[in-house]
């Protein structure tokens, strides 16, 4: 069994949030119903504080008790410590630093417009060299549950473990709120007063990656960049008997062409939007999810009455 610190529901239960009320709202995401103004507020500003604070259960617990950011920020200073001295901990002479090197690298590659992580941007090493230098140290990363790996697929066709490339991948934190903390206070403050102004795509993709991982997903993502049909999908999931891809949107802008034209080239069977808003399906069959949905994604999924495989 794997154990995750707290996922988005535990930390609603932690702050207090009805039961029923979370299971109204999860009613809506079932049924494609738009969730009330007000819960949708509570639910909104609640995500926001599970971006800032993270999952960690010494770091919700200091918030909770305190409704103080900077004590949680606090114990999330002392956990970033701790890490580094895992790191120190279980790796031997030269492996201690390429380690360090690789997990104050993974906020920098995912604020690049390219986000997939690239071994020469590490330490400026080009190619092979690079690669030969880094592989095994980002590899103890995700053993050690620091970070969670999203592989490329070469095409959001099933079943997705066929068509996956393991040369390409992004790193996420499993911990967004580490991720903020690494980042620094300006990048809290900006998040705090929904600022869309600040690039902080890097912090809801990490945190919807986070998600869905937690909910037991494994998300790929799909990106071709020349020749026809060009596309960036930012997350391709195994949903039922079907795919679904995912679309982050963390500003203002709400166009997405990918999106709207990846089931004619693929047999996609459902496209999900996540963005800042309420619950509501377009003209074109786009689902439109607010972003904390991302923790509720099993809910999309149809109701299997056949035998447990």
């Amino acid at each position: 069994m794997t154990m995750f610190f707290l996922d988005f529901e535990e930390f609603l239960w932690a702050k207090g949030i009805d039961v029923s009320t979370i299971n109204d709202v999860r009613r809506c995401i079932k049924d494609k119903r738009s969730i009330l103004p007000a819960i949708l507020s509570v639910f909104t500003d609640a995500f926001i504080d599970f971006m800032i604070v993270g999952g960690m259960p010494e770091s919700v617990k200091s918030f909770i008790k305190t409704g103080n950011y900077s004590k949680s920020s606090d114990v999330k200073k002392e956990i970033l410590d701790t890490c580094l001295n895992d790191i120190n901990r279980y790796n031997n002479g030269l492996d201690i630093i390429k380690t360090s090197e690789c997990f104050k690298c993974i906020p920098m590659q995912l604020a690049d417009t390219n986000n997939k992580f690239i071994y020469s941007r590490v330490s400026g090493m080009k190619g092979r060299a690079a690669y030969n230098r880094y592989a095994e140290n980002l590899f103890w990363i995700k053993e050690a549950g620091y970070g969670n790996f999203c592989y490329a697929t070469d095409g959001p066709i099933l079943p997705l473990a066929a068509h996956t490339d393991r040369n390409n991948f992004k790193i996420y934190l499993s911990d967004t709120g580490l991720l903020v903390q690494m980042y620094g206070k300006e990048t809290a403050k900006a998040i705090f007063l929904k600022e869309t102004n600040y690039n902080n795509g890097a912090i809801v993709e990490n945190v919807v990656a986070e998600c869905l991982m937690k909910a037991g997903y494994v998300p790929r993502y799909y990106r071709k960049t020349n020749g026809n049909n060009r596309m960036e999908l930012d997350f391709v999931l195994e949903m039922g008997m079907g795919i679904c891809v995912i679309e982050v949107k963390s500003g203002k802008k709400r166009d997405a062409p990918s999106i709207e034209k990846v089931s004619k080239v693929f047999n996609i069977g459902r496209r999900v939007m996540l963005e800042n808003g309420n619950i509501s399906v377009d003209d074109d069959g786009i689902e439109h999810y607010p972003l904390f949905v991302a923790a509720f994604m099993k809910d999309l999924e149809p109701e299997w009455d056949g035998p447990e495989f």
